[in-house]
């Protein structure tokens, strides 16, 4: 829960930012928008034969295709991205999306674009109008204009990171996340298209991370402690974490949710009143709670594998016969560096499925975070639950190894997750 005082109210309507030919944006949330710094949410509508130019980007970028097709030039060999795909950009990518198809899509910019955070190359009178207009919009000072960008990565980093998965599909009610834990392994947001049929609802809900709720048609009405607080199409909504609320569609409403961090039903308590609401939670925790991920010295487990036995950790017995295990693959990194620093040499993350490990006759338990060793639990973990492995992982459960990337001591990322 969050200890300042939750608060859910409208922020913002979607603004037209961009309009030329053949390309439109329209800002949901960010800072024309919303008057937020925070991230900022779009929908793109891009005609076949256009282009953008090469842009080198200052923040983070998700791109979640709705329809159409869309290429992306880079230093890494040229791809193309499909409806229903997501893409991620790290900042400090240069590149170049163009469009063979009429294409949507929705980029989450984390932080918020600013233009002082997107680096033009443009080559024509169009774009230099696009860019004068996006400044006069942010309506930024010359100091701010002029400043450096952070730093950012020298290296490119865009790459398909997964596709729409349909999470909740209940009478009246479907959630395709678009990004997130299930759609895109990813835990520092989600992102998602929600349709709603007139008359529906969802139960009383309590979150533990901010929600922004973009939305595209329809209405939505939100019930809270306060005054019910009504929303129409192009209105965005900030739900502050903690604030308990109840949303009802009075009409056919579709609307764009954006979870910091990201969802997972550990993180959303749900007051369902039926079997079908108790239907939903349950297979929204199945897609949540099936992969799990370990990690290891690759020397051990390079040596595990050659055995052909199963591999078990160092601590393993003094741990209580168990291997640490995390559904978050985020997570490993906060573990590794307050675990592992001191021990050098490369290290894997391991990707195995509840089922996977069932059908080998281990077993799971979802516990609170346990000591690895003599080293006690950070302060971060106190509050996690952790599934444990009773017992080791046989080398022909696990479906991928993932590197882990270091600078010195310190453990970075997982390069793929």
């Amino acid at each position: 829960m969050s200890d300042s005082k939750p608060s859910i109210s409208i922020v913002g309507k979607r603004a037209r930012v961009v309009d030329a030919d053949g390309f439109t944006i329209d800002e949901l949330a960010g800072n024309v928008s919303t008057n937020s710094d925070r991230l900022s949410i779009a929908m793109v509508n891009a005609k076949a034969g256009t282009s953008e130019p090469w842009l080198t980007l200052h923040y983070d970028e998700w791109i979640c295709i709705l329809e159409g097709k869309a290429q992306f030039e880079s230093d890494l060999p040229t791809f193309c991205a499909s409806a229903g795909e997501t893409i991620y950009i790290e900042r400090g990518t240069r590149f170049r999306p163009s469009f063979p198809e009429d294409t949507k899509y929705i980029p989450v910019c984390f932080p918020a674009f600013r233009p002082d955070r997107c680096i033009r190359e443009d080559t024509d009178d169009s774009g230099r109008k696009i860019a004068e207009t996006l400044q006069k919009l942010h309506d930024l000072k010359e100091d701010v204009k002029n400043a450096s960008p952070e730093a950012a990565s020298t290296e490119a980093n865009i790459s398909i990171v997964g596709g729409k998965v349909r999470v909740v599909d209940a009478p009246g009610l479907t959630i395709d996340e678009l990004a997130g834990n299930v759609a895109t392994k990813c835990d520092r947001l989600s992102v998602a298209l929600v349709h709603a049929k007139a008359g529906s609802s969802e139960p009383w809900l309590t979150h533990d991370y901010d929600l922004w709720m973009c939305v595209l048609d329809g209405a939505v009405r939100f019930e809270s402690i306060s005054q019910p607080l009504d929303v129409s199409a192009g209105q965005t909504v900030f739900i502050q974490k903690g604030t308990r609320f109840r949303p009802s569609f009075p009409e056919d409403s579709t609307y764009v949710p954006v979870c910091v961090p990201a969802f997972r039903p550990d993180r959303c308590q749900r007051e369902d009143p039926d079997e079908s609401g108790k239907e939903i939670s349950e297979k929204l925790k199945q897609l949540h709670d099936n992969v799990l991920y370990h990690m290891t010295k690759k020397a051990e487990w390079e040596q595990a594998k050659k055995s052909g036995h199963a591999y078990y950790p160092k601590t393993y017995e003094q741990d209580g016969y168990i291997t640490h295990a995390t559904a978050v693959a985020t997570r490993l990194i906060d573990t590794a560096n307050h675990y592992y620093q001191d021990i050098v040499g490369e290290w894997v993350c391991l990707q195995v499925t509840r089922q996977s490990l069932r059908r080998a006759g281990i077993t799971v338990k979802d516990e609170e975070a346990l000591p690895v060793g003599d080293a006690a639990i950070g302060k971060e973990m106190e509050n996690w639950i952790c599934p444990h492995i009773m017992g080791g992982i046989p080398p022909a459960v696990v479906d991928s190894e993932y590197a882990i990337q270091r600078e010195g001591k310190r453990f970075v990322k997982i390069i793929g997750l």
